[in-house]
């Protein structure tokens, strides 16, 4: 059965309480004006992957729930513009694309995307997406770098019949990294907690600032 709305939702374990400390308040608003549920997992004994991997298995279940679509956002991601709609800017009721990321701006190539803000309708294709991911080949994603943002870049590019015409890639500041929309503080790999919050406590205040 669908539910008629989507959902909101973050997920992490201990390490990532100082950051849904800041972020969670103010994404659990933008859900609300979206008209959507909000969820914040939190697990500390989750243990069979890397912690990145939790996420992929909550959006899972969620889909499984009967939500109409899911935006998925990393504890360390941030909405700073809640009048800025996501679902009416994608014009998800009128397109055929499925998966709505930005670029991870490493090149153009169709897998190349960032898994930390993720807006997903809830369709057969995107279910078989993170299905597919989370039963990956290559064992080596479940802990090492960068985890299911890998897993995911080869699912697209080992199949790239069954998504053509279904993942929307955006520049990759418009609702991700360096976004005065979706702010989401991973610029470069060993970017620490300390200056992550920084960044957030920052851009809270004011999203138009631009940090480099």
């Amino acid at each position: 059965n669908m539910i008629d709305r989507g959902v909101v939702f973050q997920a992490g374990d201990f390490n990532y309480h100082r950051f849904f400390n800041i972020t969670s308040e103010h994404n659990k608003a933008y859900a609300k004006t979206l008209d959507a549920d909000y969820y914040l997992f939190k697990d500390n004994n989750f243990s069979k992957r890397h912690m990145s991997w939790f996420k992929v298995y909550k959006l899972l279940y969620l889909l499984q729930k009967g939500y109409k679509w899911v935006l998925m956002l990393d504890g360390d991601a941030v909405v700073t513009n809640q009048e800025k709609d996501i679902i009416k800017y994608v014009k998800l009721d009128n397109t055929i694309f499925d998966i709505f990321v930005c670029s991870d701006g490493v090149d153009s190539m169709p897998w190349n995307f960032n898994c930390g803000v993720m807006l997903l309708r809830n369709s057969n294709i995107v279910k078989k997406f993170i299905t597919n991911i989370i039963n990956c080949n290559n064992k080596l994603h479940y802990f090492e770098r960068n985890w299911e943002q890998n897993a995911a870049h080869d699912e697209v590019k080992f199949n790239p019949g069954a998504y053509k015409n279904k993942i929307k890639i955006y520049n990759k500041n418009l609702f991700n990294h360096n976004s005065e929309w979706i702010f989401h503080p991973c610029f470069y790999q060993n970017i620490t907690d300390d200056e992550k919050e920084k960044y957030l406590n920052i851009k809270i205040k004011n999203p138009r600032q631009h940090l480099f």
